[in-house]
């Protein structure tokens, strides 16, 4: 078991340089033993980096082209999880339908209360709007015969006043028709007595 520690200590690593496709060494020689195997082995390696390489750059120039790539553990986990996930709801969405269709129920229900309240509310504005078209008609009449009233008392008052006025006028007239009459009665007087 110390030997094969020993023999990985010993054993050179070794780095790759992409850009020139060489091997480096780490061993303080710097040289590689020709042994055939190794040198098979990183060939290999080098080709598998070479076309990997290549693949990038075949998918780096492809634009908008769906690559065929082998399908792996991953996405088939992604998979069979998308199905689930539409499984579910298209089973959320079936048994939704029955909720559906009684809340469908129960709105129309609920829009035909409503409407059948807006209609008797309706009739019932139409009757009030009546009755107070109604008193305002009877007010109208009742606005008019007060103002016959009014105008009666007015004239009233102002033939009150015609009636003080010519009252008054009255009163002076005595005054004036006893000294006319007087005055034409002297007049007479004094005629009879020049004709006599």
């Amino acid at each position: 078991m110390q030997n094969i520690r020993g023999r990985a200590r010993r054993r050179a690593r070794v780095h790759f340089n992409l850009a020139s496709n060489r091997v480096r060494s780490e061993t303080p020689e710097g040289s590689w033993s020709d042994d055939k195997g190794r040198a098979e082995a990183v060939n290999k390696i080098l080709a598998r980096i070479k076309e990997s390489e290549q693949e990038l750059t075949s998918c780096e120039n492809q634009s908008g082209e769906s690559l065929n790539m082998p399908e792996d553990a991953l996405t088939n986990a992604r998979i069979k999880h998308e199905e689930y996930l539409l499984d579910d709801l298209i089973e959320y969405i079936e048994n939704s339908l029955i909720d559906a269709l009684t809340y469908k129920a129960r709105l129309k229900r609920n829009l035909i209360e409503w409407i059948l309240r807006n209609e008797t509310e309706l009739k019932e504005i139409d009757e009030l709007e009546n009755l107070i078209m109604k008193r305002y008609v009877e007010i109208t009449k009742e606005r008019q015969h007060m103002q016959r009233l009014l105008d009666f008392m007015r004239a009233l008052d102002n033939l009150e006043n015609d009636f003080d006025n010519l009252r008054d006028k009255i009163f002076a007239l005595p005054i004036s028709i006893s000294t006319t009459q007087s005055s034409s009665l002297e007049s007479k007087s004094d005629k009879v007595d020049i004709k006599l």
